[in-house]
């Protein structure tokens, strides 16, 4: 009888501890998140200039592939604006100022992309949400902490340990009217186009960064009271990888 209730108690302790921190995983961005009825702090600062992009690197695109990885795990440390402002050319600055195209593809040339920036530690930058647009600024969408009101729509915690993040939407109804039913995909693989510059500029200059979906698009725009036309895709932290990642 006593082995029945130590092996009771030693198998109760086990789904406990388990559950437990299974539990934590799953909801710990929603616990510690502000909650998003929080009055909203909207900017009326004017556009944020962003430091040019370097057009050459210190490693190849071969070198980059090669060593791209998803991370999940960031140093507590701040990222710079200089490297804010590369990733940021990567996904959608203009590389043609001619004829206007970017850096990634896009059907048509008709460009459906939103990038936004969640800054929580960039040197020379006030925490808040921005919006990139590709004469290469910021425009300032909301002033303060940003990080834990982003978190009530993302299911991902380790997005919390990022200095920053990159939130990137899109408008279908921009394409419907050339693309018909294909609009979704044309976004969509706009999206993959971006991240994948993401990956490999990061790469390049020595941050980490992650695609991920998993994006409450009604709590993120509630959140910030973002435009109701927009879909949120994806979700790319931006930081130094820890070591072993």
């Amino acid at each position: 009888m006593r082995s029945f209730f130590f092996y009771f108690g030693v198998i109760s302790l086990v789904v406990i501890v388990v559950g437990g921190s299974f539990c934590f995983w799953k909801f710990s961005p929603f616990i510690f998140a502000k909650s998003r009825s929080q009055s909203l702090s909207h900017s009326d600062r004017s556009a944020i200039s962003l430091p040019e992009p370097a057009l050459s690197g210190g490693i190849s695109v071969e070198e980059a592939l090669a060593s791209r990885r998803s991370v999940r795990s960031f140093q507590d440390t701040p990222i710079s604006m200089e490297d804010l402002s590369q990733v940021l050319w990567s996904a959608q600055g203009v590389t043609d100022r001619e004829k206007g195209h970017r850096a990634a593809p896009s059907a048509m040339a008709l460009y459906p992309l939103t990038v936004y920036v969640v800054a929580e530690k960039v040197d020379g930058l006030s925490q808040g949400l921005y919006r990139y647009e590709p004469g290469h600024r910021l425009v300032p969408v909301f002033d303060g902490p940003a990080k834990d009101r982003t978190m009530t729509a993302i299911r991902q915690p380790w997005i919390m340990s990022a200095p920053a993040i990159l939130l990137i939407s899109g408008r279908y109804d921009d394409l419907r009217g050339t693309f018909g039913d294909a609009a979704e995909f044309c976004v969509h693989a706009e999206v993959g186009h971006v991240s994948q510059n993401v990956y490999l500029q990061a790469q390049s200059i020595g941050l980490g960064t992650l695609a991920s979906g998993g994006i409450d698009g009604d709590k993120l725009k509630d959140a910030f009271g973002l435009p109701s036309e927009e879909s949120f895709l994806y979700a790319m932290p931006l930081g130094r990888p820890q070591e072993g990642r």
